[in-house]
């Protein structure tokens, strides 16, 4: 999700370090946060939210992760070991004001410029940043390949790992 803004701006900007680029329910689309999240960006107002109602956010939000949720229950108890880290929330709520999570599209047309071979991998549960983005990242990134993973929500490398974990083999093998 956000990872795959981190990875397409650091190949974009040192693509001669870089061989291929795979981007796994990739966020960055104008209109994906919530509407009411423009209330995080404001100095003290954000952090008080965050303090007082990001933990519930946040444990709302785990069940929209993977599309089979409670097949994974040790997801949970992981992400509460997360939690417990100080500095966490405050890490999320940065994230939140300075990375350009509503609106990545820039990003990723610096990193279609490079011409590096791009995958594309997206849940078709995907509840986060639903698939339907799929199709505009692949006229963003016309080199892209785009899979889907059937039955599989966001986090669909965790829900589905041997599923995503061929695509990624055959990607790394054809971009030697």
């Amino acid at each position: 999700c956000m990872g795959s803004i981190i990875s397409a701006s650091y190949a974009a900007e040192n693509s001669n370090k870089v061989r291929s680029v795979t981007l796994i329910g990739p966020a960055g689309q104008p209109g994906a946060l919530p509407s009411y999240s423009w209330l995080a960006r404001i100095p003290f107002y954000g952090d008080c939210l965050m303090q007082f109602w990001g933990d519930y956010e946040l444990i709302t939000a785990l069940s929209h992760h993977l599309q089979r949720y409670k097949e994974f229950p040790e997801y949970e108890e992981n992400f509460f070991q997360q939690m417990q880290y100080r500095g966490l929330k405050a890490a999320l709520l940065s994230t939140i004001r300075y990375m350009p999570v509503d609106d990545s599209i820039q990003i990723y047309r610096q990193l279609s410029e490079t011409g590096l071979p791009v995958t594309l991998i997206w849940g078709d549960q995907d509840q986060l940043v639903p698939v339907r983005y799929l199709d505009s990242m692949l006229k963003i990134i016309p080199q892209a390949k785009g899979h889907v993973i059937k039955n599989s929500g966001h986090v669909c490398n965790y829900e589905d790992a041997d599923k995503v974990n061929t695509i990624l083999i055959e990607a790394l093998k054809s971009h030697k």
